[in-house]
């Protein structure tokens, strides 16, 4: 019996040291291909930058041939609840993929 007792619970000290060092790690956001059609590359950042005001649900298309963004949309706009953290809130576009002339965008 005292074996059984210690077996288990060095299993949940193990159990909780682990689920202790997991809990606090957020992985980063999936870093999406950009796709690209008649010399345009269509691209989804994930950060703000440049006065965005939001993490993700942005797309941007730029012009290969001159290296320069054409337009940045909003697909989408996060509601942020201020009583809970900020960074587990964001929503990401996870794939861009075209069907036909329609650009899909997977978040």
């Amino acid at each position: 019996m005292r074996k059984f007792l210690t077996k288990t619970f060095l299993a949940a000290l193990v159990g909780l040291v682990l689920a202790s060092n997991c809990e606090a790690k957020r992985l980063p956001p999936v870093e999406v291909n950009p796709v690209e059609k008649d010399g345009i590359q269509y691209r989804a950042p994930n950060w703000e930058t440049e006065g965005r005001k939001q993490n993700g649900g942005y797309v941007e298309a730029w012009d290969l041939k001159r290296n320069k963004r054409l337009w940045r949309l909003l697909v989408y706009k996060t509601r942020v609840n201020p009583e809970k953290e900020r960074d587990v809130q964001d929503v990401f576009i996870t794939s861009l993929t075209f069907s036909g002339n329609e650009l899909d965008v997977t978040n």
